[in-house]
């Protein structure tokens, strides 16, 4: 899973989303692996970080506690957070929470 790999071309513009005008730009990522590269030369936590908060998007991380090191960077530089990979409703609570807290109409 080269997650840092998506992340970049999320940010880079490569992946090919359209974002609306003053749009809130959730990343959410749910994986049980660390944060890994497949690019030569290989992103990095640093990288991404540096990057991702340029254009305002926020990263929110699924991802097993054991490797929150690898991704916990890119959560505080872009004003999102990292939570446990867990059960399906577990998830769900925390997306609907982080939703209702940044989300307003």
């Amino acid at each position: 899973e080269p997650t840092y790999d998506a992340l970049m071309q999320i940010g880079t513009g490569e992946m090919g989303f359209s974002w609306r005008p003053n749009a809130l730009r959730f990343i959410f990522l749910w994986t049980d692996e660390p944060g890994q590269s497949y690019s030569v030369p290989s992103y990095t936590e640093n990288t991404v970080s540096a990057l991702l908060p340029v254009d305002g998007y926020m990263f929110f991380g699924f991802v097993p506690s054991s490797y929150w090191n690898t991704f916990d960077g890119i959560a505080a530089a872009t004003g999102g957070m990292m939570m446990p990979l867990a059960e399906y409703d577990e998830m769900l609570g925390h997306m609907k929470d982080i939703l209702k807290q940044r989300c307003t109409l």
